[in-house]
């Protein structure tokens, strides 16, 4: 994090969340098609985190992932969810990998190297143009986790390539 100064007096600040949008998002995403893996380590008992969103500024079209009482991954496309999917227990201080692999009717989300769920018939988020880091596209839910490493591919790896990656 940034240096506080505190003159000798406690102090606070916001959460920080990065973004990136315009031609510094829309050069490396690919809207058809791609993968997102995280490494993800829960400092606190379950609650609302929120490791990333890649949306159009409304939950209507988005990949949102992380966790939120459960690691998670959910996209939905024109206000309906296309896939959703959870890994229930986890308790603070486990570390967590998952990897989603997405696609338009082709689906599936790996956690440590297990297949938590897929889908066949599903759509890609439309006009999606910005990526939310520790924050949902309202920049609320902030990450309440030790992320040790977040990965996008550009292109939908096969399920083999993402249960290597969580395994």
């Amino acid at each position: 994090t940034s240096y506080i100064p505190t003159s000798g007096s406690t102090v606070t600040r916001a959460a920080d969340v990065a973004s990136i949008t315009g031609t510094n998002f829309s050069s490396w995403y690919n809207q058809n098609e791609g993968t997102v893996f995280t490494d993800i380590r829960a400092i606190a008992p379950q609650g609302a985190y929120v490791a990333g969103t890649i949306s159009n500024n409304t939950s209507a079209n988005r990949i949102y992932f992380g966790a939120n009482n459960s690691f998670n991954i959910l996209v939905s496309s024109g206000g309906a969810i296309q896939f959703s999917a959870n890994y229930y227990p986890y308790s603070q201080g486990q570390n967590v990998k998952h990897a989603a692999g997405l696609d338009v009717n082709n689906m599936s989300w790996y956690v440590d190297g297990t297949l938590r769920g897929s889908e066949t018939t599903c759509l890609m988020p439309v006009g999606v143009d910005r990526f939310y880091l520790n924050a949902n596209e309202t920049g609320g839910q902030f990450f309440s986790a030790y992320l040790s490493r977040l990965t996008y591919y550009p292109e939908r790896v096969s399920d083999e390539s993402l249960e290597a990656l969580t395994a």
